[in-house]
This record gives structure tokens, C-alpha cells and sequence, in this order.
């Protein structure tokens, strides 16, 4: 059965915070919302993986931007997959959105950090199951839209 975790259940692995780039640091203060919480949840999350999809970075302002400069001055980097996708947040509305560099698309998921952190817990919970039924009822529970904007095949 899977379980959607508080946010504190969450990040409680993760109590050795990480340094961000000044770049990060930046480009995260200027998110709508919690700005505290997202920089500190950021900060402790950097360099670890809450599913295999979902591995938090140290956004630096290279590699990604370097090909897709566009994308500079209106998202952060979050997380990345390892397939060639990044998590990045919009810096205006605070929106997840993965970007495929393969194609050049970006793929909005209409939902905001804390709700991304809640996705990568559960999408880490249906790598480790052995039964994975009830994974579309839980992702609905995050948000009803996300069976539609989920990009990726369970």
C-alpha cells in the first residue's frame, strides 16, 4: 500500500545540509511561496535521490543552459532522471515542469515543489514494491491532474 508522506516524514534522512550554489541559492529566492523551506529542503536533498528518477542537484547554471540557453532566465534545475531529463521550477510561478533534452520539449506538471517532493517518496515507494497496485489512486491523492501531466509510463 502506498503512503503519501508529510513533508518533515520525508526529509527527516536527510538532516546534513549541503552548500547550493550562489546560482541555485538565487534563482530559488526568487520562487513564489516558501522560499525558506524550498532552500533548506534543497539544500539537504542535493546530491541524493528520492527514486531513480528523481536525483536532486546543485543547480549551477551549466551544462543545460549551455544548449538550451532560453531556459536560463525562467527555470531552476531540481532534479534530474539520468535519461536525459531534467525537474526544473519555474521562477514566476513556482511550477515543475521535466524537460527532455533530447527533443528540446518541456512538459508542465501544473504542481508546486512540495507536491513534486510527495511524487518523488511515491514513485521511490513503487520502485522498492513488490505489489504496485494503488499507485494511480495515490498519485491522484497528490493531485487529480497528475495521472494526465505524468510523463512517464508506470
Amino acid at each position: 500500500m502506498f503512503q503519501i508522506h508529510s513533508i518533515e516524514e520525508i526529509l527527516s534522512p536527510f538532516k546534513t545540509p549541503s552548500a547550493l550554489s550562489s546560482y541555485a541559492r538565487g534563482k530559488l529566492s526568487r520562487v513564489p511561496g516558501d522560499v525558506i523551506g524550498i532552500l533548506d529542503a534543497m539544500q539537504r536533498l542535493a546530491g541524493h535521490k528520492l527514486a531513480e528518477e528523481m536525483i536532486f542537484v546543485n543547480d549551477e547554471g551549466k551544462g543545460l543552459y549551455h544548449d538550451y540557453p532560453d531556459l536560463a532566465p525562467l527555470a531552476v534545475g531540481i532534479a534530474v532522471n539520468g535519461q536525459g531529463e531534467s525537474w526544473l521550477m519555474d521562477v514566476k510561478s513556482g511550477k515543475i515542469a521535466i524537460f527532455d533534452h533530447g527533443s528540446g520539449d518541456t512538459y508542465p506538471l501544473e504542481m508546486d515543489f512540495w507536491q513534486f517532493l510527495r511524487l518523488a517518496d511515491l514513485i521511490g515507494q513503487y520502485e522498492r514494491a513488490e505489489n504496485t497496485d494503488g499507485i494511480y489512486e495515490a498519485m491522484a491523492q497528490i493531485d487529480i491532474e497528475l495521472l494526465e501531466n505524468y510523463p512517464f509510463e508506470l
